[in-house]
């Protein structure tokens, strides 16, 4: 069966991360302290690694690119995603138009693009450029979603 998407685009944060996320970037962003616990949730680590093996993975968030990276980087996952966009290094936040072109720019075809974002401004600037789109509920929903494809 031929699958529908090439590409998938997660909002990272809110998304993925475990709810201990908020509670342990606080010290890292006021006391340059790194967190000592998992922020990545451990089953989609698991789902992370399972599509990379299928699809071009990649970020638009507007979190701060180093709690990106160190949550990426501490799960061992961050070389699962082709692509890393951040508006603190691209210059847009979304729901700029400009932020979901610069995803298009990493060579991302909208027609053969997931988004997935729990904003509606975002998935609606996404949809009017090619993107498909899905609504982030919460985390069961997403996961049980991620597994159909």
């Amino acid at each position: 069966m031929k699958k529908k998407y090439e590409y998938i685009v997660f909002d990272l944060f809110g998304t993925i991360t475990t709810a201990n996320y908020l509670a342990s970037i606080v010290p890292w962003y006021l006391n340059n302290k790194k967190p000592d616990r998992q922020l990545v949730d451990t089953a989609f680590v698991t789902e992370i690694r399972r599509l990379s093996r299928s699809y071009e993975l990649y970020i638009l968030s507007n979190a701060k690119y180093e709690y990106i990276i160190e949550s990426l980087r501490s799960q061992d996952i961050l070389d699962c995603f082709k692509g890393i966009a951040v508006s603190s290094n691209i210059g847009y936040r979304k729901p700029s138009e400009n932020a979901f072109k610069y995803i298009i720019q990493l060579g991302v075809e909208p027609s053969k693009c997931l988004l997935i974002d729990d904003r509606e401004k975002n998935r609606k600037v996404a949809c009017n450029l090619g993107f498909a789109v899905m609504r982030f509920n919460s985390k069961k929903q997403l996961l049980q979603q991620l597994k159909l494809l």
